[in-house]
């Protein structure tokens, strides 16, 4: 076991202060020290589900004879009782009828989460598309992102915890979750074999006491012999038969009879039924005709004729009706009768058109179906190689996103892809990477864009577009802003229709009160509105969110007629956002309350909502500016552009200033008050960043319309080209988006349509290249493999700060022969050069001179050091002290040392040559220093190399000493701290019980709770091992401390070779980052390449591609080598 203790005793390496580095959205800074392979913990915006429009699909247009049925359901809903109810009954006794109407006509105070499991929908029928349609309905519920790389083992999980903060939630806010799943005798998992898994089993044997669980199915088949003796639903008294009914029989009978006709009649008919049957649904009535090879409207008279009571429709999100089998009765009667051979040579003609289309490069008339249906009917059927590399196809991902207005088709096609490749008997690691690193672009290419675009499509009358962006990018604020652009625009029913994609209160009650504000007096709408925003507010707790609610409140009760009782509102808003204790949402919430009040006419709460705030009281005043001058109150509008010092807020205040007064007949005094505005923001403009600048030059332009038209449209014109100039792609579409809603509102809306396509079109296509994090990745791991393509990938970034990056980065872990290294010190100075007079130069400087560093070129060191400015030398010298320690020569270690005087730069170098220098002598010197430091220095320094004190003691052996400082601290966080430092220490030293008592005098529950789990490692190092799991996995442990002591567990037995029980106890870790650790480390220490491959495909499978790069090139150099960009 000395491989394990050496593990246990691994240097930990402390970068602090190694250089500025940045990242475009959803990419990575690389700056410092990188060992391995990068982990990137993917921040997703929250989901919204559409999976309404599926239940819509199946409901029928009016439900007749089920007024007691629905009153049966909602009083079990409603009422105290158990939480199941199981209602069964035969084929077309309209179980899913009377299911999907409740479904979208929930009784009031109940909201539904449901899924229909059915075989006519392809990918609708197991328990996996179960989970992943109930994780997207809680996302959308809770307002969250669905957990990223969710695995096998832990998918359900998250589903069931999901649900019960859900229940939590709902609780809150008297309301009550009900859970339908209708069609459990559909389940395609349930099958004889011993692993069969059903989606009944998954349901909760003890679901929290709100949660009511509707289930349908037939008598028979029974329940699945997966589920528990003991579950509910084997209850017989939760069960009731639901009356068959009588409409649903006649046509049962005459469905039945109409299939049978055509399965024996004319080719043309045999042929139709076998294209709907074999497609999974969704083929049009020119999709068929073009299938057939006939006319469409023969197709058309055939499927809305005799035989129409056997198929339906549904409209598409493009209104265009598709066709399936009316039940799913049909749908296996049809496949059972057509035979196999009929089957397949119609799926072989989908294939075939399909792949017609792909050989077009998917143009704009598609059909829907090839970007729906037909990648569930590939899974249905098992036709892997045909999936994977539909998934993989980057130009018709490009088109679903134009077609179905956002990536999450593409992203769940990708996660199907992949998880079929992991299921083959010898997974294809090329393709899985590939799929992977597509995955990663698509991912960024989405959160690069702004809410604020989906509004200015909505200004420019495109409400569809705005819709479908909006719910695309998951953009609540967005959405209630379009939702008001559309009542602005008289659409009010339009309106109601997007607030019902809008699940976050807050915004959702902003988007009401636009609404009423937008009607009409007297409008029974706004009357509703307050009604709704009433309600809402009375089911929100938290601060902010209730006073953002209560000022919609008001502004909705004052366009009802009832202006004091807006007022009082107002003013109890002011108040709720004023007790808010997080100082920015605070201010926002004044800074609400303060625009409503202008919009309502009450000036002087608006002025003492922007008074109370602390930190953007200057913005939220120049925004009442206009709205004073307008109420004849110009001297106190004059007053506050005056007392002004923000250069943003005085800008904004001068030209609101301008504005009114030209409004106000006041022209010379405008004039005057535009000068100063144009000014100061033309200065900011050079010298500030553009995404700053843009809005403040159109805020200008606007001014200046009411004075003098050309002059305004020279400031739009050089707001555009500022706006271009932004530095990144999120940045740059911002403020084209500024621009292009100017010029909307004055009237070129062929211009700002343009602008908004520029910014939309670019921004997609620049945030889905390789980011600066992947690239670094990629590199660093081909280094390892051929380092001139490495070096190669390091000159890609057009930024030459970025290229240093990437090459520091891949010296980390390879290196070049003796003309490769004059090379490469040729092209850091050149890069060093190019940066020089930016804000970046000593960055640089920096980076450049580790470079030189690793490289062992002493002149080149020298030079990079002295091309910095005199105070950013201090902080480099340490990171290259810090960089040789690490690199063992301690000797020039001591060298930096000893030109570093300022304590904590000194004391950061200390510390790393303890760790490099080791245990001994030469070791307690260093510390002894460090500690010296950490006791006499004055100021802040002191306390802030305390810790790193206590590190080098015990790095350096003595534990005596280092316990005896940790308790001499005085400050409390600090000792504990310290305390829990020696005591790991003091078990990695091999006496577990007197780290546990060094942990019993900790005082913070965290920290000590903490201090416990980091023994899990040190347990079982030594042999320890019910101690170890009790460590990792007790009641009392929060759920991520858990995940990575059950990390650090896997660490351990990885190394000493026991895979099996490594690999139970990585399907037991919930979170992402500890999993990936585990994974990482049973990858490192497996025993045969069969099994490493495997275990890098479900990293690949459930982990972001920069996670096992560089192991993937161990195992596979191949694979790794193709995702090199051309």
């Amino acid at each position: 076991m000395d491989s394990v203790w050496e593990w246990l005793r691994r240097p930990r390496v402390i970068v602090r202060d190694t250089g500025k580095a940045t990242a475009d959205s959803g990419g990575v800074a690389v700056t410092g020290a990188v060992f391995g392979d990068i982990s990137i913990n993917v921040i997703t915006p929250p989901v919204r589900s559409a999976y309404l429009e599926q239940v819509r699909r199946i409901a029928p247009d009016s439900l007749t004879g089920r007024d007691g049925d629905l009153a049966d359901l909602a009083a079990f809903c409603t009422a105290d009782g158990p939480a199941y109810l199981r209602l069964t009954g035969d084929a077309w006794a309209g179980k899913s009828a009377l299911m999907s109407w409740f479904v979208l006509h929930p009784p009031p105070g109940v909201r539904v989460l449901s899924f229909f499991l059915t075989a006519r929908f392809a990918g609708q029928s197991d328990r996996r598309a179960f989970t992943d349609v109930l994780l997207e309905q809680l996302a959308d519920l809770l307002d969250r992102p669905i957990p990223a790389f969710l695995t096998d083992a832990t998918r359900e999980v998250h589903l069931l915890a999901m649900l019960r903060d859900a229940v939590d939630v709902h609780t809150e806010q008297r309301q009550r979750l009900v859970l339908v799943v209708d069609g459990l005798d559909e389940d395609r998992g349930v099958t004889p074999e011993a692993d069969s898994y059903s989606v009944a089993a998954l349901l909760p044997s003890h679901p929290p006491p709100a949660l009511r669980i509707i289930v349908t199915s037939r008598p028979d088949p029974p329940l699945p012999d997966d589920l528990p003796e003991d579950h509910p639903l084997r209850d017989p008294a939760v069960t009731r038969t639901l009356a068959p009914s009588p409409e649903a029989q006649v046509i049962r009978e005459d469905a039945l009879r109409e299939l049978r006709r055509l399965i024996h009649g004319t080719e043309r008919e045999r042929d139709l039924l076998a294209l709907v049957a074999s497609a999974g649904g969704g083929l049009s009535g020119r999709d068929l005709a073009e299938l057939m090879g006939v006319p469409a409207v023969d197709v058309l008279d055939q499927l809305n004729t005799a035989s129409g009571r056997t198929f339906t429709r549904r409209p598409t999100r493009r209104f265009v009706d598709v066709y399936l089998l009316a039940h799913e009765e049909l749908q296996a009667e049809a496949l059972t009768r057509l035979g196999d051979e009929r089957l397949i040579t119609c799926r072989s003609r989908l294939h075939r058109w399909a792949e017609g289309y792909a050989s077009l490069g998917w143009p704009d008339d598609t059909p829907e179906y090839l970007f729906t249906t037909y990648f569930r009917m590939l899974s249905d059927t098992g036709d892997q190689q045909r999936l994977i590399h539909l998934a993989g196809d980057q130009q018709r991902q490009d088109r679903m996103l134009t077609a179905l207005g956002s990536d999450a088709a593409a992203l769940a096609e990708i996660r199907s892809a992949l998880q079929a490749a992991l299921a083959a008997a010898e997974p294809d690691l090329t393709r899985m990477a590939q799929l992977a690193l597509r995955r990663g672009e698509l991912v960024r290419r989405n959160v690069a864009l702004p809410g604020s675009l989906a509004v200015a499509w909505a200004e420019l009358g495109d409400l569809d577009r705005a819709q479908a962006m909006g719910i695309a990018l998951r953009a609540d604020e967005a959405l209630a802003q379009v939702a008001a652009e559309a009542a602005r625009q008289g659409q009010l029913g339009r309106a109601g229709d997007i607030c019902r994609d809008i699940a976050t209160p807050h915004h959702l009650a902003t988007a009401l009160s636009a609404i009423a504000a937008a009607c009409d007096r007297g409008s029974p709408a706004i009357g509703e509105a307050v009604e709704q925003i009433t309600r809402i507010a009375d089911q929100v707790t938290d601060g902010h969110d209730r006073a953002v609610i209560q000022t919609a409140l008001a502004v909705a009760t004052d366009a009802h007629g009832e202006q004091e009782r807006a007022r009082t509102l107002l003013n109890t808003a002011c108040h709720t956002a004023g007790a808010v204790e997080d100082a920015l949402l605070r201010e926002a919430a004044l800074r609400t309350v303060a625009a409503a009040g202008a919009a309502i006419g009450d000036l002087d709460q608006a002025m003492n909502a922007a008074h109370s705030m602390r930190f953007l009281a200057e913005e939220a005043l120049v925004t009442l500016v206009r709205p004073l001058i307008t109420a004849g109150r110009t001297p106190t509008a004059q007053a506050i552009v005056d007392r002004t010092i923000g250069v943003g807020a005085r800008i904004l205040g001068a030209a609101a200033l301008a504005h009114g007064l030209a409004e106000g007949g006041r022209p010379e005094q405008a004039a005057l008050a535009l000068d100063d505005a144009e000014t100061r923001a033309r200065a900011f403009a050079e010298r500030g960043a553009a995404e700053l600048a843009t809005p403040f030059l159109i805020a200008v332009a606007e001014a200046a319309t009411t004075v003098d038209h050309d002059r305004a449209a020279v400031l739009l014109d050089i707001a555009e080209q500022t706006a271009r100039r932004a530095d990144t792609a999120r940045h740059r579409a911002e403020a084209l988006v500024v621009v292009a809603r100017s010029i909307g509102h004055l009237g070129d809306r062929d211009r700002a349509g343009t602008l908004l396509r520029d910014a939309e079109t670019a921004t997609r296509t620049e945030s889905s290249a390789m980011d600066l994090g992947t690239l670094s990745s990629l590199a660093t791991a081909v280094a390892v493999i051929d380092f001139d393509r490495a070096v190669e990938l390091a000159r890609r970034p057009t930024g030459p700060y970025d290229r240093l990056q990437v090459l520091n980065s891949i010296l980390a872990v390879a290196g070049p022969d003796d003309a490769g290294r004059d090379r490469l010190i040729e092209h850091v100075a050149l890069a060093q050069a190019e940066t020089s007079g930016t804000n970046v130069a000593d960055y640089a400087a920096g980076l450049a001179a580790r470079i030189a560093l690793r490289l062992d070129v002493p002149d080149a060191v020298t030079r990079a050091i002295d091309a910095a400015t005199q105070t950013a030398r201090d902080g480099i010298v340490t990171d290259l002290a810090v960089l040789a320690a690490e690199l063992g020569r301690v000797d020039q270690a001591r060298r930096f040392l000893d030109q570093i005087d300022a304590p904590m730069y000194r004391g950061k170098a200390l510390g790393a040559l303890v760790t490099a220098t080791g245990p001994g002598e030469q070791a307690t010197a260093l510390a002894d220093e460090l500690v010296r430091l950490a006791e006499t220095g004055a100021g802040s320094w002191p306390t802030l190399l305390a810790l790193p004190a206590v590190d080098a003691l015990t790095d350096a052996g003595d534990l005596a000493r280092a316990l005896s400082f940790a308790e001499s601290l005085g400050y409390p966080p600090d000792r504990d701290k310290a305390l829990r430092v020696v005591a790991r220490a003091t078990a990695i030293h091999g006496d577990i019980k007197a780290a546990i008592s060094l942990i019993e005098r900790i005082d913070d529950p965290q920290e000590r709770m903490t201090a416990l789990a980091e023994l899990v490692g040190p347990a079982a190092a030594a042999g320890e091992w019910s101690l170890a799991v009790q460590l990792a996995t007790g009641e009392a442990v929060p759920a991520w401390l858990k995940a990575h002591a059950l990390a650090d567990l896997v660490e351990i037995l990885a190394d000493a070779g026991n895979e099996e029980l490594a690999g139970s106890i990585t399907a037991a870790i919930g979170d992402d980052i500890p999993w990936q650790r585990a994974m990482r480390a049973r990858i490192r220490h497996s025993g045969s390449l069969q099994q490493s491959r495997r275990l890098i495909a479900e990293l690949l499978t459930q982990a972001p591609v920069t996670v096992g790069l560089s192991l993937l090139g161990a195992t596979e150099p191949a694979a790794l080598l193709s995702l090199l960009p051309d």
